[in-house]
This record gives C-alpha cells, sequence and structure tokens, in this order.
C-alpha cells in the first residue's frame, strides 16, 4: 500500500497523541506496511499474527485514519454498511462455520474488506450470534409424539398407587478407552492425557427410579431378551409389592416372545414405551452422561478390570446423587423437534 506525505503526517501526529501501546501498534502497522514490508513481516516485528495486521490495513483504507483507534470490543464502527452487515447476518443463518477464518475469507471474497480473526471473533456477537457446539438431535424426532407422551406420563405419575413405581429403564456400554474432555489445567503446562486401545467394554442393563432415589444396574455378556429378564426380576425382588411401571425404548429384545411371556406371568409389571427416536424423554439416557463425566472423562485406566471397578463403584456409592446433578435428573422433559436451519443438507 502506498500513503501520500499528507496521510503519512497524519498517521504519525495521531501516533504522537495516542498513549495506549496496543492503539500506536495498529498505526505503526500501517505506516511499515507503506514503507514496503509484507504482512507476516510487520507481524513480526510488532508481535501480531500476519492476519491481524490485514485488519488493521483493511480498516484504515476503508475508514478513516482515527478507525485504527476504535476497539471492537467496545461497539467500534463495523467495516461493513449495514446492508452488507444484513447479508452477512443472512449468510451466518444459512451456513454454520468452525471458525472465524472461514467467515474472514467470505467476507473479503464478497465485499472486498478485510477483517482479522480477532475482529470478526467480535462482530458476529454484535450480531447477536454465539459460538457454541449444537446437540446432536434425531433428525427423525416426532414432536407431538413426544408431547403425548409426556401428557400420558403425567397422568401416569398423578394417578400412582401407593406402591406403585415408575422406572425408566435403557442400556449403556462403557469402553475401556481414554476419553479427551476440557478441564482445568494449570496455564503454561502440557494438558496431556495418555490413550489406550478401547477395545473392551462393559455391557450394563440400569433402571433408576426417580421417586424412590434409586438407580439399580446389572452386568451382563450382552445386552438381550434374558439380560431384560434377568434386570425384571432384580426389580420385582426390591419392589415387593405395587404395580411396576417400565418405561423403555423400542430396542428388539424389549419386544421379544421370551419378554413378552414374562410380563404375562409377571402381571405387576407393566411396559410403557417412548416413541421412536425419543431419547430425550427417558430420564436414565440423563444418567450416563454424568458417570462419563465422573469416571471416564480424562482418566486414564492402564488396567480393564480398574476401569470396570470403577464404573460400578459409581452406581454402588451414589456418586450421581451429588447435588451438582439433582437439577439434571429429574422429570422435566425438553421436547426435540429438529431445525436444519443453518446446516448444509445432502
Amino acid at each position: 500500500m502506498e500513503l501520500t506525505v499528507a496521510q503519512t503526517g497524519e498517521l504519525k501526529e495521531l501516533h504522537r497523541r495516542t498513549r495506549e501501546r496496543r492503539m500506536a501498534d495498529r498505526i505503526k502497522a500501517v505506516l511499515l506496511l507503506a514503507k514496503g514490508f509484507s504482512c507476516a513481516e510487520v507481524g513480526e516485528m510488532l508481535l501480531m499474527d500476519d492476519d491481524t495486521v490485514r485488519g488493521h490495513r483493511e480498516r484504515y483504507l476503508h475508514g478513516r485514519p482515527g478507525s485504527l483507534l476504535a476497539d471492537a470490543r467496545e461497539g467500534g464502527d463495523p467495516l461493513l454498511s449495514p446492508g452488507q452487515l444484513a447479508e452477512l447476518e443472512a449468510h451466518l443463518m444459512e451456513k454454520v462455520y468452525p471458525g472465524t477464518a472461514g467467515i474472514v475469507d467470505w467476507v473479503r471474497s464478497r465485499f472486498s474488506v478485510g477483517y482479522s480473526r480477532s475482529g470478526m471473533t467480535a462482530l458476529p456477537r454484535r450480531m447477536g450470534f454465539v459460538y457454541k457446539r449444537p446437540k446432536m438431535v434425531p433428525s427423525k424426532a416426532d414432536a407431538d409424539a413426544q408431547k403425548k407422551f409426556v401428557e400420558e406420563y403425567r397422568e401416569l405419575a398423578d394417578g400412582l398407587g401407593e406402591d406403585d413405581h415408575i422406572h425408566f429403564m435403557d442400556g449403556v456400554h462403557p469402553r475401556h478407552s481414554s476419553v479427551a474432555a476440557h478441564g482445568w489445567f494449570k496455564k503454561g503446562g502440557r494438558a496431556q492425557l495418555p490413550s489406550n486401545t478401547g477395545r473392551e467394554r462393559i455391557n450394563l442393563n440400569g433402571a433408576i427410579d426417580l421417586a424412590a432415589g434409586k438407580v439399580s444396574v446389572i452386568e451382563a455378556d450382552s445386552i438381550n431378551a434374558q439380560t431384560v429378564i434377568a434386570r425384571l426380576e432384580r426389580m420385582l425382588r426390591e419392589q415387593e409389592k405395587g404395580k411396576m411401571y417400565v418405561i423403555t425404548d423400542n430396542a428388539r429384545y424389549y419386544r421379544s416372545k421370551v419378554v413378552r411371556a414374562f410380563l404375562e406371568e409377571n402381571p405387576r409389571v407393566e411396559f410403557r414405551f417412548l416413541p421412536p427416536y425419543s431419547p430425550n424423554l427417558n430420564i436414565i439416557e440423563r444418567l450416563w452422561p454424568i458417570m462419563k463425566k465422573e469416571v471416564v472423562f480424562n482418566r486414564y485406566y492402564e488396567r480393564f478390570d480398574a476401569f470396570r471397578e470403577s464404573v460400578l463403584n459409581f452406581f454402588s456409592e451414589e456418586k450421581w446423587k451429588r447435588p451438582c446433578h439433582a437439577k439434571l435428573l429429574t422429570d422435566n422433559f425438553h421436547i426435540v423437534e429438529p431445525c436444519f436451519s443453518g446446516f448444509d443438507l445432502a
């Protein structure tokens, strides 16, 4: 880029009056670029990344010298016009970017306006966007069917007899494998987690009774009809009288002939099936992530036996009853209604 003598003098005067170092560095970046240095060279001199240097250059070229002193964190004037901002907003509603680099490239190619990555981090926030990870939900979830189930569940819960209980049942298969997750680590230190093969896993079938505050699990070589029956027999022994309503998903073994025959022989047990693609309505599904956070995330187990013991202790020692998990293990249901806005569909 080239500057006239007047422009150079104006920038030098602005630099002389500037007391904040980072603002002064922006002005120096523009002056160095005008002397023929590249963005990478200027960045090395001023301890900036070259993308930030490009952003300072574009801010100066598309604004006035004082625009270099605008602080994005304080809501400085954007480089885009209101019409361009509206077009950018519409684009971000249709396409999800994993970071700011792609947005910077799109804005540059579309409007010939350069933003640094830090500047582009601030701009979407001012436009009402947040950077977060979407929650995975079944694409075939039926909101109406979920609402109907919740209504029926409320009627069932309100009409329970004194000795009746509702149990939410499901299977889980924790794998002996290290899982890296967010955590608090000392700044400057290395956050490293040893890994292992993860070829072995534990097969558990569990049930949770919210009213009684009880969780029970049974371990098996695999989860099948026989495992389900063993699970139900144990629950019948634990609940000596009253009706036992079991809410579960539509796995094939729950509907097998063997299980149906068991239910006919044990009228105290009644299955209530969830709508298809509705794990959000099975309360025990909320227990499994708690178990993984407590036992699996950022933990390394050299031996499978140690891993298995830790998983089973989570249930036997009732670690899931910690106060920090209380708000999650309730019968407050969230209805899932898939929204495909912002996702490229194949």
